[in-house]
């Protein structure tokens, strides 16, 4: 991810506060109007799911950190709840417990070494739609050998409350406060919170997360990142720790990230990665129109192209002793051309 990022800052010594910001934002635009054109590099490994004359074979893919194994590992899963585990480090692949019932589309979050899993669709029938890949035994047996298991949790409650129906209630954006609580919130449902410790969903609030996807926590600044949900997809910052049940939390950063894609250009999902040290890639997905105008006022069909554009940026502290508040700096953009190529999710 070096590649994204400038070796410098735009230069702010000897001028005040105010010219200091019109050097960013002017630098972020001049940067973000020229998108460099980018190739993929050649796969590492490539995986293909199993498919037969009744269903399509489709993967998800989920980052696990872990002490039992390692940090770079990527948990993998098929239409039929097959569960496999790359190590990126050792370039290995190991065959995992199948999950206790496959995800449609699942959500992923890692609390301490275990990795949590849960349906963004979930419906009433679906009792083992969340679970979590814990290290342990088996059983209770103490000569039992210590291993990976899948344990089926609660579902949240919000699936069996009055008027929840599909597609409106689907799980639109989940986070992880104060290390073991899973927060998780569902359009005019509102925010449920699942202790992994007591195993016991609570709800939160009537209100929902203003983040679209997964929001992190990031210690040096005390604060949840993420895409907003009603600003277009930018990226955002929140302070989850001071909500409360009549408290909803509200954005107190979102940054415009000055894209300029052609016109016709239709936008599709974005995704935030954090990369440490303030630094973060957001990730953006694009295609063509599948129509296009023709001489006499009709619409002809064409092939529409999907294009993934990901930029670096970078969040820090402005102000003498860093009292000035937050400030992003944009970097590099790179697009690539994903021909006749899915893609549907950054990790």
């Amino acid at each position: 991810m070096s590649d994204f990022f400038y070796p410098t800052r735009p230069p702010n010594k000897s001028r005040g506060a105010a010219d200091a910001e019109h050097i960013v934002a002017s630098s972020s635009a001049n940067n973000m109007a020229t998108i460099e054109d980018a190739r993929l590099p050649r796969p590492v490994i490539t995986f293909q799911p199993p498919s037969s004359n009744t269903d399509f074979g489709i993967m998800h893919f989920m980052l696990f950190s872990s002490t039992h194994s390692a940090k770079n590992q990527i948990i993998g899963t098929d239409q039929r709840g097959n569960t496999l585990l790359y190590s990126m480090d050792s370039h290995t692949i190991r065959v995992m417990p199948t999950l206790n019932q496959p995800k449609r589309m699942p959500l992923s979050l890692t609390v301490g070494d275990s990795l949590y899993v849960m349906d963004i669709f979930p419906r009433p029938s679906d009792t083992k739609c969340f679970e979590a890949l814990t290290h342990g035994c088996a059983s209770s047996d103490p000569f039992s050998r210590r291993d990976w298991h899948w344990h089926t949790l609660p579902p949240p409650p919000h699936i069996f409350e009055p008027g929840y129906e599909l597609p409106s209630g689907y799980i639109r954006s989940s986070t992880v406060v104060g290390h073991s609580n899973i927060c998780v919130s569902a359009g005019n449902i509102g925010t449920y919170s699942f202790d992994t410790m007591s195993r016991v969903w609570s709800k939160a609030g009537d209100w929902v997360l203003p983040f679209l996807g997964r929001a992190e926590y990031i210690p040096e600044y005390n604060l949840w990142f993420g895409l907003s949900y009603a600003d277009n997809q930018l990226l955002c910052a929140s302070d989850l720790s001071v909500t409360s049940e009549l408290k909803p939390p509200t954005l107190c950063h979102v940054w415009e990230d000055n894209l300029r894609t052609p016109e016709d250009w239709v936008r599709g999902m974005a995704y935030v990665v954090h990369l440490g040290s303030g630094k973060f890639c957001v990730a953006r997905f694009f295609k063509t129109p599948e129509e296009e105008p023709c001489v006499d006022g009709r619409f002809s069909c064409r092939e529409s192209d999907m294009f993934a554009v990901l930029t670096g940026v970078e969040v820090e502290r402005c102000g003498k002793a860093g009292r000035g508040g937050l400030r992003m700096i944009t970097h590099r953009s790179k697009q690539y051309r994903l021909a006749n190529k899915l893609l549907v999710l950054v990790l």
